[in-house]
């Protein structure tokens, strides 16, 4: 008996050496062997992660910026003169008294009608330093609670394709204009419209995304499907269209028409919640509320 007690101690004073030591122990695990009880516990390196998936840096841009936030992020630009930012209208939260700004269609007549029939405003915002003295800052946010994702265009042939809500500003040598997707019918069964915003030209772009968002590096010939909406940016170089949904229950109780089929090579920027999304889910949850409310006659 007294032997038992003394192995019951032994085998207490381990564990709670484990549990509680300001040293706990290290273990090397695969990624998909993380739970939720671990992460506390055990200092843990990574090993065997996914390549596919890669984390975002900050390519150098024509002008200083800082990306505030984590979940709800802003951007904090410092300009010097003559240093210039183009910005989508009504992404202005702040600016010093040094910076000017004006209204301006940015482009030719076509850009502009690209931009405003993928949802977005005909005119862009062009701020600037007016000191020659001391340098001016201003703060702009994307229109929802988003990530902001900065792209270097050079990396993709000075051309990238993205969600038509997604641009806040960029280079001033950017052009943002619409280009479409797929045929109409096809685009506006899919709950999303049929245009994309198009980037073309040289500096670096800012991407608002919502929720996570994830950059896929797809291999030659490799398929990936998405929801729409889901699509943040991709690679001209990546061929993508629209594909029916099989089966008649998938399609009244499941994610709708449509996947949009992407094929590599080239990088496809995914993001896991689009404001379309968080939209749909407030109407019908108040939808389901007003209804229940008629129905018990409150």
């Amino acid at each position: 008996m007294l032997l038992k007690n003394i192995k019951k101690f032994k085998a207490l004073t381990n564990l709670s050496r484990r549990y509680f030591s300001n040293e706990p122990e290290t273990k090397v695990i695969d990624a998909e062997e993380i739970t939720i009880d671990m992460i506390s516990k055990v200092k843990t390196s990574y090993k065997n992660l996914p390549e596919d998936i890669s984390t975002f840096n900050n390519p150098k841009a024509g002008f200083e910026y800082t990306i505030l936030g984590h979940e709800f992020q802003a951007l904090d630009i410092t300009l010097t003169h003559p240093q210039k930012v183009i910005a989508r209208s009504g992404s202005l939260s702040y600016f010093s008294e040094n910076i000017s700004f004006t209204t301006t269609m940015h482009g030719n007549i076509q850009d502009s009608a690209g931009r405003l029939l993928s949802g977005s405003s005909a005119f862009l915002m062009e701020f600037h330093n007016t000191s020659e003295l001391s340098p001016g800052k201003l703060m702009l946010t994307p229109q929802h609670p988003s990530k902001i994702i900065p792209i270097n265009l050079e990396d993709y042939s000075q051309k990238l394709l993205c969600h038509k809500d997604s641009f806040i500003c960029g280079d001033l040598a950017l052009k943002v204009t619409g280009t479409y997707i797929v045929n109409p019918i096809t685009g506006l069964g899919s709950g999303e419209g049929f245009i994309l915003q198009q980037l073309k030209g040289s500096g670096v772009a800012f991407l608002a995304g919502g929720g996570v968002v994830v950059k896929r590096q797809l291999r030659e010939n490799e398929e990936v499907y998405l929801i729409p909406g889901s699509l943040l940016a991709l690679d001209p170089k990546v061929t993508f269209k629209m594909q029916f949904i099989k089966g008649i229950k998938n399609i009244l109780f499941g994610e709708g028409l449509f996947f949009i089929k992407v094929t590599g090579p080239g990088d496809v920027f995914v993001q896991s919640l689009s404001f379309n999304k968080v939209l749909s889910n407030v109407s019908s949850s108040l939808k389901n509320t007003i209804r229940n409310k008629i129905m018990s006659g409150k």
